[in-house]
């Protein structure tokens, strides 16, 4: 954004230039990183050019939103930035046609990187399911044309910046447990407390609250049998235990 360069007002080039030095550059070097602890095969180098292109897809996709956000604050500063070139329309197309080819790509990684550790199944699975139901309800939100303010267009940022890491580290941790301290240390500082919180709405939404609803069939249906035994029929006299009991009592 500095001048004299300036690539935010220079066409194509700025968002090219965030998406290389926020995504690219990044995974370049994790890879070189890990490359040095062993020797790759020739064909493990494919999910990991395929996540590349992914992630630069991704970069392109969350610069042209952050411009998106920023549109006004542009105007009001006389900066001519990618999208104002571009257009809302136009925006919009390049914006479905990254964000369908990032989904491609990222779910070609996931497909060849369970072929190794099958553990990245649950994870496609999951991106996938969530990818497809997010479409499907944002489409009676929003226009269908319209990709620019829904939520779906920032749909894989938690897969790259939470799930996928939380994943390679428990397959780490499968195979040494020496990266136990490093999976606890990232899940206390680097996982947000709104995934803690999402992940308890869900536990509650879909396994305790069926559970406590079994227990209190089985709990019910117990006690309506043993008050049947006794004579006593409570769903016919539309009485709890605890109200006949207390009737007893009184009398």
């Amino acid at each position: 954004s500095a001048p004299p360069i300036r690539l935010k007002e220079n066409s194509i080039w700025g968002p090219l230039c965030d998406a290389t030095y926020a995504y690219i550059l990044p995974f370049v070097l994790s890879a070189y990183t890990f490359a040095q602890l062993w020797t790759p095969e020739p064909e493990s180098y494919t999910p990991i050019v395929i996540m590349g292109i992914a992630l630069a897809l991704a970069g392109l996709r969350n610069i042209i939103l952050h411009q998106i956000n920023d549109v006004f604050f542009d105007i009001h500063s006389n900066t001519q930035t990618f999208i104002q070139k571009l257009g809302p329309k136009r925006t919009d197309r390049l914006l479905q046609l990254t964000l369908t080819l990032e989904i491609l790509c990222y779910s070609g990684f996931l497909m060849l990187a369970g072929q190794s550790y099958p553990l990245f199944y649950i994870l496609l699975t999951a991106f996938l399911g969530q990818t497809i139901w997010d479409w499907h309800k944002r489409s009676r939100a929003f226009p269908k044309h319209t990709l620019i303010f829904q939520p779906s267009s920032t749909l894989p940022n938690a897969y790259y910046q939470i799930w996928q890491p939380l994943f390679f580290l428990v397959i780490l941790c499968s195979n040494n447990s020496e990266w136990l301290w490093i999976l606890a240390f990232h899940g206390l500082l680097l996982v947000p407390l709104s995934t803690y919180e999402r992940l308890l709405s869900v536990f509650q939404k879909w396994l305790l609250m069926p559970i406590k609803g079994l227990l209190s069939l089985v709990v019910n249906y117990s006690i309506w049998l043993i008050f049947l035994l006794i004579g006593v029929d409570l769903r016919k006299n539309n009485q709890s235990a605890l109200d006949y009991l207390r009737s007893k009592f009184r009398s």
